[in-house]
């Protein structure tokens, strides 16, 4: 960590409350904040928390490295940073009970608030927004995080292209085209190509943007039998190894996230979209498809609950028995591909069994370097910022990531949003690179009520 900047108190100086809450979301936070107006504060009862939340799943990691970072302000001779001690009784009025963790750090900032020696405004910075609401109503200044946010983008439109008919007759899987009508586009982004069958314009192939031109992806595009797939009117599907319909082709979205996750020159990608829209089947089924060009399959999901209630320690068993309700999803689709082909539940069961398949927890991804690895994280809307930083520089040479997640089904709901969430911050950061595919899915496939909870709810 370089040396923070020293700071000098006296007027116009204000001292800032850090919430766990921002810690844990950015242990960078304390690197960041201070600076010659300002001081940062650490309550007491944050240092108990991080204790507390240090060996949890999905956040350890991140206290851990809190924890690091606190004992090192603290044995660096600055006056930026300081370690708050309790407040005495009499802060704790207006209802504030000693016995929340919430209402301490409000009533650290309102003994700050209220020493006559200091000359500083005191500012009560938290992720959470009761903390920030409870803290405003007692004349406490609050914020939030105002750091890696950002305008997340979902369910967006695949754009729309037309191509001349007299390209078409030349090209083979690439192709330029100046149209003017063309709208900026992304390194790696999916386009819809629309071409004059007789006299009238229709959908006719998918494609990626590759810098200087277009590559066009195949229309019996597969990973290990699964197709692109759609809902017909009537609920039905049309896709995984069955011979190609007009109406499985609507669903461009997957055969965008098909040619990413297959394509070579990409090593990072990023599937966003609702419940129901084949991200993980795709993710799974392209790293499986890829099996002999990397050393294992490594799978990961943040243990995070419904709701964002911590119930983990509550479960029985050791860490395999307490992972098993957030596995089960991920055995659902091996399983759904094991009935595309017979051939597959064999070969998925042959890798397991023989450790190239391997489930774990995020803690243990972001504390290793993967090198020749295809890796699934899946519900990555439920990370940070910081953690989905983390996890990407394991990256190792010859290593593939994929992320999968919907920005409208956050679980950490207090302390996340679609702004704040790591999967939106890394699309954000990350477009239009060379190695980086983006696709937002719209289509729901799992079933008619499904698309239609997904479109009305």
């Amino acid at each position: 960590m370089e040396n923070p900047t020293e700071c000098a108190e006296g007027n116009g100086k204000k001292t800032i409350v850090l919430d766990t809450s921002v810690l844990v979301h950015d242990p960078e936070s304390l690197d960041i904040l201070p600076g010659e107006d300002s001081i940062l504060a650490v309550p007491w009862i944050v240092l108990e928390e991080l204790d507390q939340l240090k060996n949890k799943p999905n956040v350890g990691w991140d206290a851990r490295e809190v924890i690091r970072r606190i004992e090192e302000l603290a044995r660096t001779d600055t006056n930026c940073f300081k370690i708050e001690p309790k407040p005495s009784n009499k802060h704790f009025k207006n209802d504030l009970q000693k016995d929340k963790a919430d209402h301490q750090i409000i009533a650290t900032a309102r003994a700050l608030k209220a020493n006559p020696n200091s000359k500083t405004e005191v500012l009560l910075m938290s992720r959470d927004t009761i903390v920030r609401v409870l803290a405003r109503e007692l004349g406490i200044r609050a914020e939030d995080y105002p750091y890696n946010q950002v305008n997340a983008v979902f369910h967006s439109s695949l754009k729309r292209l037309n191509v001349p008919t007299g390209i078409l007759s030349q090209i083979g899987d690439r192709f330029n085209c100046g149209c003017e009508d063309l709208e900026p586009m992304q390194q790696n982004e999916g386009v819809v190509c629309w071409s004059k069958n007789g006299g009238d314009w229709e959908e006719s192939f998918a494609a990626l943007f590759k810098a200087d031109h277009f590559k066009i992806i195949p229309s019996d595009i597969q990973a290990l039998g699964l197709k692109p797939f759609t809902l017909d009117s009537n609920g039905n599907g049309a896709g995984k190894d069955k011979s190609h319909s007009k109406d499985s082709r609507n669903n461009w979205s997957q055969y965008v996230a098909l040619a990413q996750v297959l394509d070579p020159e990409i090593n990072l990608v990023f599937l966003q979209g609702g419940a129901g829209t084949g991200k993980t089947l795709i993710a799974l089924a392209g790293a499986l498809e890829q099996r002999k060009k990397y050393t294992n399959i490594v799978i990961a999901r943040p243990m995070v609950h419904l709701e964002d209630r911590d119930e983990i320690g509550f479960l029985p068993g050791g860490l395999e028995e307490k992972m098993a309700p957030w596995t089960e999803p991920i055995l659902q689709a091996f399983s759904f591909l094991g009935s595309v082909r017979r051939e597959n539940g064999d070969l998925i069961a042959r890798l397991q069994e023989n450790k190239k398949i391997i489930i774990k927890p995020l803690d243990y991804i972001r504390g290793a370097t993967y090198h020749k690895s295809f890796i699934v994280i899946d519900e990555a809307q439920n990370l940070t910022p910081h953690q989905v930083k983390t996890i990407i520089t394991r990256a190792g040479s010859n290593t593939k990531m994929v992320f999968t997640g919907d920005l409208g089904q956050i679980d950490r709901n207090r302390r996340l949003d679609r702004k704040t969430s790591g999967l939106a911050y890394a699309m954000n950061k990350m477009a239009n690179q060379s190695m980086v595919g983006i696709v937002n899915f719209k289509d729901t496939v799992r079933s008619s009520l499904a698309s239609l909870a997904e479109e009305l709810l």
